[in-house]
């Protein structure tokens, strides 16, 4: 780490300047947050909607109603993501 050049001086602003140097900045991952909301919504209602079609063969309205709200809750966090890009994207 001693060979890496270091800056001495703090970036100014948003503006990408050109120097010698590493240039970290944080970018999120469209596949990890995906993934995220299949793992957190989807998952644990189609479970569910396996687990009870099993005990009530039937019952379809009660089995998926998880995974509706899931779908429902994964559609509102998809909206929030959006307007943070979108308040991200507009402050740079």
């Amino acid at each position: 780490m001693a060979l890496i050049p270091k800056r001495i001086t703090a970036l100014s602003g948003a503006k990408r300047e050109i120097f010698y140097g590493l240039y970290a900045r944080e970018m999120p991952s469209v596949l990890a947050f995906c993934c995220y909301n299949l793992l957190v919504f989807i998952v644990p209602g189609l479970v569910f909607s396996i687990v009870w079609l099993k005990k009530h063969p039937d019952d379809l309205q009660n089995a998926y109603m998880p995974m509706t709200i899931g779908g429902t809750l994964m559609s509102g966090w998809w909206a929030a993501a959006w307007a943070m890009r979108s308040v991200a994207v507009a402050e740079s």
